[in-house]
C-alpha cells in the first residue's frame, strides 16, 4: 500500500515537471504571457498609437490565443476584441489583407458562439471593402462597404455605442458622397440627428456639418457648403488626434472651390494642408496633397507650379514606396517569426491539454487509491476489533476451564475411586459381562454412527470411560509428545482403542486427533500467557513443545480453536501488555 502511494506521488510530480519543461517560448512572449488580459490590451493600444505595430500585434496575439471553449463569456469577449485590434494592425500597418480578414472571421465566430453582436467588426469590414473599392474602382466593393457601415450604424445605435456610431456615420457619409448616393442614407441622418450624445461632441458636430456641407455640394450650393466647412474648422482642435479630420475639411473646401473654378482659393486651402503635413510628418496625406495640387495648378494655368508639385508627388511616392518596401521586408521577417510563435503557442496549448488530462487521470487514480485505502483501513480496523474481542473471549474461556479443572480435580478426589476402576474392568472384559442392549439403551443414543450399532457398551460404561479419557487429556503431559496416539490413550485408560474412539466420536462429534489438538492448543494458550516461564519461546517453539510436528498444522488447529492465528494472538497480547504498562 505504501508503494502504491509513493508511485502515485511520483507520477504527479512527473506530470508537473513535464508541464514546466514544455514552457519554452520566445523571449518577448515569455515576458508578457503572464500579464493580465486588460493590461495586454492597454499595452497593445498604446503601441498602436506610437506606431509600434510589432509590439502591438504581440500583445493582441497573446490575448487572442488565450481563447478556449471553457472560458467564461467575458474572457471570450476579450479574445474577440483582441482579434478586432489585430485586424487594425494587420490592415493598416502590414497591409496584410488575408490575415486581416482571418482576424475578423475569428472575431465573428466568437460573437456567434456568445450570441452577441460587436459593431466594430462591421466597421472594420466596411473599411476593408472601401479600401479595396478605392484601389480597384470596384462598385461591388463600394456597395458592400455601404452595407457594412449601415449595419454598424444601427448596431451601435441599438447598443448605445455613441463613439462607434459617430465613426460609422462619418464613413457612411463619405462613402455615400463618393458613390453619389447621399439620399440613400436619409434615414440614418435623421436618426443620428435625434440622438443625444453625452461626449465627443466635436465629432458629432463635425459629422453633422460634413453631411450638410456635402449635401449642399451635391445641390451645387457651394457658398453655403463652404460656410459649413469653415464652421467645421472651428470645431476640431489642431492636434494629433483630430488632425486628419482638419485635413479632410481643407480637402473638401478645395474640392468645392475647384468645382467653382476658383483655383486660387482651392490651392490656398490645400496649402493649409501642406503646413499641417510638414508639421506632423504625415506622408500618406502629403502624397495625395501634392497630386491634387498639381492638378489644381495645371487647371489654373500655372504649369511651373504644377510641374514642381508633380515632381514632389513622384519623389514622395518613390521614397514612400522604397520605405514601404524596406518596412515590408522587416515586417515580413517579423510576421514570419510571429507565425512561428503562434504555432508554438498552439502546440503549447495542446500539450497543456494533454498534461491536464494526465493530471486529471492521476488525480482520479489517487482518489480511487485513497478510497481503496479508506475501505481497507475500515476493514482492518473492524478486523482488529474482532480479533481483540476473540482474544478476550479465549482468555476468559481459558480461565474458566482452568477453574473448572481445579474444581473437577477436587471432586474426583472425593469420588469413590474403586467404582471408577470397576467400570474400567468391565469395559476391558465384555465377554464376561455381556449385556444385550435393551430398547432403552438403544434409544439413548439415536444419533450414534452406524459403525457402532453393534456396540455392547452401556451408557454408564461410556460415561465412565469418557471421564477417564478426559482425566488423561487434562492431567497427563504425555499427550504433548509428538508420538502420542489413540492406542497409547487406550492403554492409559485401561481400554481398547476402538472403544476409546467410539466414546470420543459419540460424545464429542469429532475424532481423537481433533480432541488431542484441542487440548494441545489450550496448553499452547496457557504457555503463551505465561510469559514468566515461556516468554522467550517463539511460536514454533511452543508449537513443538505441545506436540505439533509442523508449524502449518499448529496454525490451522490454532485458528480453528481460537479464531486467530498464533501471530495475531501474540501481537494482541503484547499490545495489551504495553498498554497496561503505559497506564
Amino acid at each position: 500500500m505504501r508503494t502504491l502511494i509513493i508511485n502515485i506521488l511520483l507520477f504527479l510530480f512527473c506530470g508537473f515537471a513535464l508541464e514546466v519543461s514544455s514552457s519554452e517560448q520566445p523571449s518577448f512572449y515569455r515576458r508578457w504571457m503572464d500579464l493580465p488580459t486588460e493590461r495586454l490590451m492597454e499595452m497593445g493600444r498604446q503601441y498602436e498609437r506610437r506606431s509600434m505595430a510589432d509590439s502591438a500585434i504581440v500583445c493582441y496575439t497573446i490575448v487572442a490565443n488565450r481563447y478556449d471553449k471553457q472560458l467564461p463569456a467575458e474572457d471570450k469577449r476579450r479574445c474577440a476584441d483582441a482579434y478586432i485590434n489585430m485586424w487594425s494592425v494587420y490592415f493598416l500597418a502590414y497591409l496584410d489583407y488575408p490575415k486581416s480578414y482571418e482576424c475578423l472571421s475569428k472575431a465573428q465566430d466568437i460573437c456567434q458562439e456568445l450570441h452577441i453582436e460587436i459593431p466594430r467588426i462591421d466597421l472594420d469590414q466596411g473599411g476593408m471593402y472601401g479600401t479595396i473599392a478605392d484601389i480597384c474602382h470596384d462598385s461591388v466593393m463600394d456597395r458592400r462597404a455601404m452595407e457594412a457601415f449601415r449595419k454598424a450604424f444601427w448596431a451601435t445605435h441599438r447598443n448605445a455605442e455613441h463613439e462607434n456610431m459617430s465613426v460609422a456615420f462619418a464613413n457612411l457619409v463619405d462613402r455615400a458622397y463618393r458613390t453619389h448616393s447621399l439620399d440613400s442614407i436619409a434615414r440614418e441622418w435623421k436618426e443620428y440627428s435625434r440622438v443625444k450624445f453625452d461626449k465627443d461632441q466635436e465629432y458629432v458636430t463635425y459629422n453633422k456639418l460634413m453631411y450638410t456641407a456635402l449635401a449642399l455640394t451635391e445641390k451645387k450650393r457651394y457658398a453655403e457648403a463652404l460656410r459649413q466647412f469653415e464652421q467645421q474648422l472651428t470645431v476640431m482642435p489642431r492636434d494629433s488626434r483630430h488632425l486628419r479630420y482638419v485635413c479632410q475639411t481643407y480637402f473638401n473646401m478645395g474640392m468645392v472651390h475647384a468645382k467653382q473654378h476658383n483655383y486660387p482659393e482651392a490651392i490656398a486651402a490645400l496649402n493649409e494642408v501642406k503646413l499641417l503635413t510638414d508639421s506632423f510628418q504625415m506622408r500618406d496625406i502629403k502624397i495625395e496633397l501634392m497630386n491634387t495640387l498639381s492638378l489644381y495648378y495645371a487647371a489654373h494655368g500655372d504649369h511651373q507650379q504644377a510641374l514642381e508639385a508633380r515632381h514632389s508627388y513622384l519623389q514622395l511616392k518613390d521614397s514612400l514606396l522604397n520605405y514601404q518596401q524596406l518596412k515590408n521586408m522587416s515586417n515580413l521577417e517579423f510576421l514570419t517569426e510571429l507565425k512561428k510563435v503562434d504555432s508554438q503557442i498552439q502546440e503549447a496549448k495542446r500539450r497543456k491539454q494533454k498534461q491536464d488530462l494526465i493530471i486529471l487521470s492521476v488525480a482520479a487514480m489517487a482518489l480511487v487509491a485513497l478510497a481503496f485505502l479508506f475501505v481497507v483501513y475500515r476493514k482492518n480496523r473492524a478486523l482488529t476489533r474482532r480479533n481483540e474481542s476473540l482474544y478476550q473471549k479465549n482468555v476468559e474461556l481459558l480461565e474458566m476451564e482452568t477453574e473448572h479443572r481445579q474444581l473437577k480435580r477436587h471432586l474426583q478426589e472425593m469420588h469413590d475411586e474403586e467404582a471408577v476402576r470397576q467400570a474400567a474392568v468391565e469395559a476391558e472384559s465384555p465377554s464376561e459381562d455381556v449385556v444385550q442392549p435393551s430398547a432403552d439403551n438403544a434409544s439413548s443414543c439415536p444419533d450414534a454412527p452406524s459403525k457402532y450399532k453393534g456396540s455392547t457398551m452401556t451408557e454408564e460404561t461410556k460415561a465412565n470411560l469418557l471421564a477417564l479419557i478426559t482425566d488423561v487429556m487434562e492431567n497427563n503431559d504425555e499427550i504433548f509428545s509428538p508420538d502420542f496416539n489413540v492406542e497409547r490413550l487406550a492403554t492409559l485408560v485401561g481400554s481398547r482403542s476402538k472403544m476409546v474412539s467410539q466414546v470420543i466420536n459419540e460424545k464429542n462429534d469429532f475424532n481423537f486427533n481433533t480432541l488431542l489438538n484441542n487440548f494441545r492448543i489450550k496448553e499452547a494458550l496457557r504457555r503463551m500467557n505465561d510469559t514468566e516461564h515461556y516468554g522467550h519461546y517463539s511460536v514454533e517453539g511452543i508449537s513443538n513443545d505441545v506436540g505439533f510436528r509442523s508449524r502449518t498444522s499448529f496454525t490451522t488447529s490454532f485458528k480453528r480453536v481460537t479464531g486467530l492465528t498464533p501471530t495475531e494472538y501474540m501481537r494482541i497480547q503484547n499490545a495489551q501488555k504495553q498498554q497496561k504498562v503505559g497506564q
